[in-house]
């Protein structure tokens, strides 16, 4: 299932954030394609795994962004890194509500994390894309795109973690 549809809408023109933001929608994506796939119904593990690689491809993801903005003094830094916080804060929320049994995952976790997505990406992060953009810090990677589904660099996961305990 393709709960968020890339196309050039995410598209911030910094090549290395680009593609973070397209990993992070195939994780998304892949999450709600098991958890459909198994009638809402997913093995713990399984879903452990798939949010680990979520929670964490985030994080890198947010470290990577914040050190962006700070190496240009952006002016919204601390409150970029709020959002980071929250937004991995709910996340980890939301799965150990899961985990315990007090919530289920149903649409509705999917339709939230595509809009948290949708919304972080297309709005937020536009407020610094363009300070990003002027300051030359956009350019392209070296070497081959990373494939979806792979770890960002720096996360040193091989293996997940867990999230809550």
């Amino acid at each position: 299932m393709e709960l968020i549809t890339w196309d050039e809408r995410f598209l911030l023109g910094i090549p290395s954030l680009d593609n973070e933001h397209h990993i992070l929608a195939d994780l998304i994506n892949a999450l709600a394609t098991e958890i459909i796939d198994a009638e809402f119904n997913i093995p713990y593990s399984q879903l452990a795994h798939r949010f680990n690689v979520l929670h964490d491809s985030m994080k890198a993801h947010f470290e990577h962004e914040e050190e962006m903005m700070e190496s240009q003094g952006f002016p919204d830094l601390a409150e970029h890194h709020r959002e980071h916080v929250m937004l991995l804060a709910e996340l980890k929320s939301f799965f150990s509500h899961v985990e315990s049994g007090q919530e289920q995952i149903d649409a509705a976790l999917l339709e939230s994390l595509k809009t948290g997505f949708i919304v972080h990406t297309m709005v937020n992060d536009r407020q610094y894309a363009a300070v990003l953009r002027d300051a030359g810090t956009a350019r392209p990677q070296e070497g081959s795109p990373r494939s979806p589904l792979s770890p960002f660099p720096g996360t040193g996961q091989t293996t997940p973690v867990t999230l809550s305990r």
